[in-house]
């Protein structure tokens, strides 16, 4: 090659870059914001919550719109490829959403059993989702979980209980079921507390199994789209799939149900034992950590043969 060329090439190639390339400089994050974007977001929407407050009293009880016409109010739009600014969608659905929702807080309002929104406890719910605490132990919430056992004692102390109470706080479904309960003891009817726990359960399998029924079906277009994308196992999908147009799922079902009862047990005997160690209950800590880690194993070696069957 003439020296010339040899030159050019030589001046045209570009040099190797040294940059260092960080994983993390590429991550995506659509849900998070700025500090300055979410303090200016926060602002106007607080200002939105406290007008709308202000003008409650001479607002509409309810809206009057029927269940067609919201729809075409709200209108249909297909599911986005990609996000949007969020402050414009937070502007136009507040407007919506104060329009028309049925105002517990009006004072013309009689029905039901809400009561009216609170604004400290509006102000209270922004601040525990900016936490989002998983209160289901004390190491994963502690100040929640004490702030639970300190309005215990301030309930108790109100309703002039003696001695030392305790309790927890619960939804109402749960406090229906314990309020049966508390009638059948005073009625001289004790129920055991492992039968109080297997009837809570059989009664809330009922609910669901019935309101699950008794409701209106998925439309036959939107399980057909749904087993087109997720493929689900089980003799259930038998219909649907012929009508999809594809092949069976590649998943088994068995092995499914083995993966998920071992994942309760792996996640169940974890807080369990945990538990167990700080109470200094030594034996049935050897029992749980047992379970947690026989189910962790056979989790490790389960998992990888379920995602095999998987198309790439």
């Amino acid at each position: 090659m003439p020296k010339s060329k040899v030159a050019k090439a030589t001046k045209d190639r570009k040099p190797k870059s040294t940059k260092v390339f960080d994983p993390l400089a590429k991550r995506s994050a659509p849900s998070d914001m700025p500090p300055e974007k979410f303090r200016a977001i926060g602002h106007t929407l607080i200002d939105s919550i406290a007008d709308f407050l202000a003008d409650l009293p001479e607002a509409p009880t309810a809206s009057p719109l029927l269940p067609d016409a919201m729809r075409a109010r709200l209108g249909k739009r297909e599911m986005p490829e990609k996000g949007a600014d969020i402050a414009p969608i937070l502007e136009k659905f507040s407007r919506l959403f104060f329009e028309h929702s049925t105002h517990n807080g009006s004072p013309r309002f009689f029905g039901y059993i809400t009561s009216s929104a609170a604004p400290i406890s509006a102000l209270a719910d922004l601040l525990a989702a900016s936490v989002n605490p998983n209160c289901g132990a004390w190491a994963l919430s502690p100040i929640a979980t004490e702030i639970e056992n300190e309005s215990i004692r301030w309930l108790a102390q109100f309703m002039g209980l003696p001695g030392k109470w305790d309790g927890v706080l619960v939804s109402g479904g749960n406090m229906a079921n314990i309020v049966g309960f508390f009638v059948a003891r005073r009625a001289g009817h004790p129920v055991a507390p492992h039968l109080a726990l297997i009837a809570t359960v059989a009664v809330t399998t009922v609910v669901w199994i019935v309101v699950t029924y008794a409701t209106r079906p998925v439309d036959r277009a939107t399980l057909v789209a749904f087993y087109r994308l997720v493929r689900p196992a089980g003799p259930g999908w038998r219909d649907i799939r012929r009508e999809a147009g594809v092949g069976p799922s590649p998943d088994s079902l068995p092995q499914n149900l083995l993966g998920w009862m071992l994942g309760c047990v792996f996640v169940y005997a974890a807080l369990f034992g945990t538990g167990s160690v700080l109470y200094g209950k030594t034996a049935q800590a050897a029992v749980w950590i047992g379970l947690f880690v026989v189910s962790g194993v056979w989790l490790a070696r389960l998992v990888p043969r379920l995602w095999a069957t998987r198309p790439s």
